[in-house]
Parts: C-alpha cells; sequence; structure tokens
C-alpha cells in the first residue's frame, strides 16, 4: 500500500515538473548578427521574436507559454534599434567580460507590455533597458553609455552591476533594490513614491543628487554616496535610514530630508553645505559622525526633533547645531564641538554625559562638560566601515560616560566599554569611537 502511495507522488512530482519545463523553453543564439530573416541562423532579434510570439522564427526555437532563457555566444551583438520585449524572458550572456549588447548608448530592450518581467544575467549592455509596466532585474552586468534602467510602476533589481557613464536608475513607483552595485560617472538613482534599498553598494560623482525621491523610503546598509555634485540624499517625506554608510563629499547638503532621517554607524562629512537638514522633521543618530561640512553639522527648522546617542558633531564650518535643531535635540554621550561657528546656535532641551568645547549648548545634566576641548584626531580610517574620529591621548570623552547608557559597539563596530584610560575599570567613552579598544571585527565579504 505504500509503494503505491509513494508510486503516485513520484508520478504527480514528475508531472508537475514536466509541466513547469514545458511552460518555457531555452533558446540559443548562434549569431552576432542583428537581423531578422530567414537565412538559417539565431540572432538575438530573432530569439525575442521566437519569445515573443512562442513559434519558431529563422533557426530559433519556438518560446514556451512561460519566461523562456535565451542564450548569448561571446563576442559583440550590434543593436541597431531597440529590441522590443512582450513577455517576461531571461537573457543570459557569457560573461561580462565575454558578452557585449551595443545599442551605442540607446535603449536596448524595451518593454512595454505589464507584467513584462526583462532578465538580463551575465554581459555588458552599452545602452539601457525600460520596462514600461513591467519590472527589470540583471544580475552580473555591467552597463555603459549613459542611458537609463527605467520602468514605471515595475521593480528594478540589480545584483553585482556596475552603471557608468552617466547611467540612471529611474522609477516612479517600482521597488529599487542595489546589492554589490557600483555606479559612477555621473548617474543617481531617482523614485518618485517608490523604495530604494542599498546593501553594499556605491554611488560616485553623481551629476546631480545621488539619490532622490519624493514620498519613497530610501535605505543604505554598508554603502556610500560619494561627491555627488549637488545634495548626496534627497527626500520631500520619506524616510532615510544608514546603517554603516557614509555620504561623503557632496556639492550641497550631505542628507536633506523633509521626513525622518536615522543614522546608525554612519558618517556624513565634507558637504558644500549642512550635513544633515531635517527641515521640521526628525533625526535619530546613534553612533555616527557628522563632521567637516561646510555648513553646519545639522540644521532643522522649528518643531524638528533630533536624538543624538554616542555622536560625535566637529569640525563643521558654521557650527554645529542650527537654532532650531538644538532646541529639539536630546543628547546622550554627544561631542558637540570644536567647529568653525557655535556648536549649538540655542541651548539643547536635555542633554547628559556629552562635551561641549564651548559654552553655546547650555548643557546641565549629569555628566556633561561644557567649555572642554574633546581632544579628537582627524577624520581618518581607524577601523571599520567608515572614517571616524579618534580620542587622543588624555581627551576627556575617554572613560566619561555612563555604561548605564552605553552602547554595546561603537561606530567602527567595536564592543563598548573598555578601560581606556588604564585605571582597570571599563567606562564607556563619550562620542561616536571606543578609544583603547581592539581591532574592529572584519568587514563583511
Amino acid at each position: 500500500g505504500m509503494l503505491k502511495v509513494l508510486r503516485h507522488v513520484l508520478l504527480f512530482v514528475g508531472l508537475a515538473c514536466g509541466a513547469s519545463l514545458a511552460g518555457a523553453a531555452t533558446i540559443t543564439v548562434n549569431t552576432l548578427s542583428d537581423e531578422l530573416n530567414a537565412d538559417g541562423d539565431c540572432s538575438l532579434r530573432e530569439a525575442v521574436q521566437a519569445a515573443n510570439t512562442n513559434a519558431a522564427v529563422d533557426a530559433c526555437t519556438a518560446g514556451g507559454a512561460g519566461a523562456d532563457l535565451i542564450l548569448l555566444p561571446a563576442g559583440t551583438i550590434p543593436v541597431a534599434a531597440t529590441i522590443q520585449v512582450n513577455e517576461s524572458v531571461t537573457i543570459r550572456g557569457a560573461g561580462r567580460a565575454s558578452t557585449t549588447v551595443n545599442r551605442g548608448g540607446s535603449t536596448a530592450f524595451n518593454s512595454s507590455a505589464a507584467g513584462v518581467v526583462l532578465t538580463l544575467e551575465d554581459m555588458t549592455v552599452v545602452g539601457g533597458a525600460n520596462a514600461l509596466n513591467g519590472a527589470i532585474a540583471a544580475t552580473r552586468v555591467d552597463f555603459s553609455g549613459g542611458d537609463t534602467i527605467n520602468t514605471l510602476g515595475g521593480a528594478i533589481t540589480l545584483t553585482d552591476v556596475t552603471l557608468s557613464g552617466g547611467t540612471d536608475v529611474n522609477t516612479s513607483s517600482g521597488a529599487v533594490t542595489m546589492t554589490s552595485v557600483i555606479l559612477s560617472g555621473g548617474g543617481g538613482v531617482n523614485t518618485s513614491s517608490a523604495p530604494i534599498t542599498m546593501t553594499q553598494s556605491s554611488i560616485a560623482a553623481a551629476n546631480g543628487t545621488a539619490i532622490n525621491t519624493s514620498t519613497g523610503t530610501i535605505s543604505l546598509t554598508q554603502s556610500s554616496v560619494v561627491g555627488s555634485n549637488d545634495s548626496g540624499i534627497n527626500s520631500s517625506s520619506g524616510a532615510i535610514t544608514l546603517v554603516d554608510s557614509g555620504v561623503t563629499g557632496s556639492g550641497q547638503f550631505g542628507i536633506n530630508s523633509g521626513g525622518s532621517v536615522s543614522l546608525t554607524r554612519s558618517l556624513v562629512s565634507g558637504s558644500g553645505e549642512d550635513g544633515v537638514n531635517v527641515g521640521g522633521g526628525t533625526l535619530a543618530a546613534v553612533n555616527s559622525t557628522i563632521s567637516g561640512n561646510q555648513g553646519r553639522g545639522i540644521s532643522g527648522g522649528v518643531g524638528s526633533t533630533v536624538t543624538l546617542n554616542a555622536v560625535t558633531i566637529t569640525g563643521n564650518s558654521m557650527g554645529g547645531l542650527s537654532s532650531g535643531a538644538a532646541a529639539g535635540t536630546t543628547a546622550v554621550h554627544a561631542i558637540l564641538g570644536p567647529n568653525g561657528g557655535p556648536n549649538c546656535g540655542a541651548a539643547v532641551a536635555s542633554s547628559s554625559y556629552s562635551i561641549d568645547s564651548g559654552t553655546t549648548c547650555g548643557l546641565a545634566g549629569t555628566g556633561d562638560r561644557s567649555s572642554t576641548n574633546p581632544l579628537l584626531g582627524a577624520l581618518a580610517n581607524n577601523g571599520g566601515p567608515t572614517f571616524t574620529h579618534l580620542p587622543q591621548t588624555g581627551s576627556p570623552a575617554i572613560d566619561n560616560g555612563s555604561n548605564g547608557a552605553c552602547q554595546a559597539v561603537d561606530q567602527r563596530g567595536v564592543a563598548r566599554p573598555v578601560d581606556g584610560d588604564g585605571n582597570s575599570t571599563a567606562t564607556c567613552d563619550i562620542g561616536a569611537v571606543e578609544a583603547g579598544a581592539g581591532s574592529p571585527p572584519p568587514p563583511p565579504p
């Protein structure tokens, strides 16, 4: 009886597998020519036509009802006109160093059909991809030529991808997910209401704002935004979250937000204007550094709320906290100063175990220190994912915090507290860095 049941199960599994395999075809391209004719071979354009129509085209196998797989040979395939994709398909090259689809910087692939997922793998594309009512996925692909990766409402998923030469990633309401992506040479990421998620990725030298959204959320983990000639990150009202990430060298604001900003073990430095501008919104910063910005470290308007926990704000040319930001600030284990202007434009709302290099922050809480130079080193690679300011020998930040309010690690990921002053008692430091600690954990692979 059990054997009979097992036979039925195996028969069912076999039928199910057969059904799924029958739903899609593998179409092998065997010429580098861009053609649609009947000369006895199979080109990329003919293969896409076979996938679109589920019928044989020239020597290309007929596509199936499901998402077909098109295999490209090594070599360069010149594309004279945009290739129209009407059904979900995966187009796979022989490797990005081997297969190039060259559209000369214009749109190589276009889809306007609803629900189509265009998947590109293992190739270089000189040009872009467009899916008006569908989605785009790319894995191990190098895009160049300055066109766009563009959808209206479909997701854009990029994994192990480079985008150069001014290539932008644009969508209205489709989620953008970037993992191990390097975007350089002028391009940026723009959405209207869609979320943007970056992991172990970087955007360098954006010709404009690097990451821009109206109402979408922005999330960076182990990622960086470097050298945008406008703001690094801009959001009208969407939440911005950085973990183990940096925004450096922006031409205007580092982060400009009308919503909420969260910084964890992160750095905002070298901006041409304020480091973080929250308008009337909120900033929660933990184990983070905001330094070396040409404006103020943090600016906010009336009603803004700022929470600083183990944060270092120093070396900002026009000051530390604007009056609006300071009035709504709660500071614990914060270093405020020295800055080029007043450390605080008004007294902070509440504080404890914090340092003001001057007297403008009105520190009056337990463990607070005013008119005290924190003796910080220059912004440097002290280990961890971002640069930091390490308290120097004799710094009043060392071992003068509260273990009851201590974070588990510092900005670099080093465990807190450690004995930094050699008195055999491990006490939490003030600011983003725990001095005297051992090496931080190795970076993730």
